[in-house]
């Protein structure tokens, strides 16, 4: 997993991630080529929304690989690749809107067979009348998951 910030790269370490990067300036393309030898990474998921986040995906990832769009660039941006790479390489570059039923199944059949431990992802809950504060709370470094609750009592 790779971030902005050490915390969240640890965590994606405790998590089951291969390696946690913290991604400085325009490193992460050889961070990624360093500790796999070359061989790039086999999966590759985007989540900040710009074309250059995207384009350094695609870049980070090896033969083979499946490139994860996870959220929308805005509308007036191009995305810098040459697709005689993603060609030759065989990238497949998959855009998730929002997951389906079949995924939700098979999200919820990894947290219940313990592969995936959905406690450990969340760390802040907010009741709705401090939604503010979670908005803030979620943008911080110590933030891997937050969740409004209906709940007014609840806060963690």
């Amino acid at each position: 997993g790779a971030d902005l910030f050490e915390k969240r790269a640890r965590w994606a370490e405790q998590l089951g991630a291969d390696a946690g990067l913290v991604v400085s300036g325009d490193n992460l393309v050889e961070q990624v080529r360093e500790i796999t030898r070359g061989a790039m990474a086999d999966v590759v998921i985007v989540g900040p929304g710009t074309s250059k986040a995207l384009a350094t995906g695609i870049a980070a990832a090896g033969p083979g690989a499946t490139v994860v769009q996870f959220t929308a660039t805005p509308p007036d941006e191009e995305l810098p690749v040459r697709p005689h790479d993603l060609y030759f390489n065989e990238i497949k570059l998959v855009p998730s809107y929002s997951c389906g039923p079949d995924d939700t199944r098979v999200a919820l059949d990894l947290v219940e067979r313990g592969v995936i431990n959905a406690r450990e992802l969340v760390t802040h809950r907010f009741p709705l009348s401090e939604i503010t504060t979670a908005y803030a709370t979620a943008q911080k470094p110590e933030a891997l998951k937050v969740i409004v609750t209906m709940n007014e009592g609840q806060r963690t």
